[in-house]
């Protein structure tokens, strides 16, 4: 797994982005959902990997 963290341009708080590159077979729409769930998350969304589509 790969993990980057961007912080939003302009942002006068700790607003970042996280971007979260998985391997394997998990339920990645459950690990979204789940993210989701936690204080703090506003946004979350999921691609597909090049090779998966």
């Amino acid at each position: 797994m790969q993990v980057r963290v961007e912080r939003l341009p302009g942002g006068t708080d700790d607003a970042a982005r996280a971007l979260l590159e998985l391997e394997g077979p998990d339920d990645s729409a459950r690990l979204t959902s789940d993210l989701f769930q936690e204080e703090g998350v506003l946004d979350m969304e999921l691609i597909p990997a090049a090779d998966e589509e």
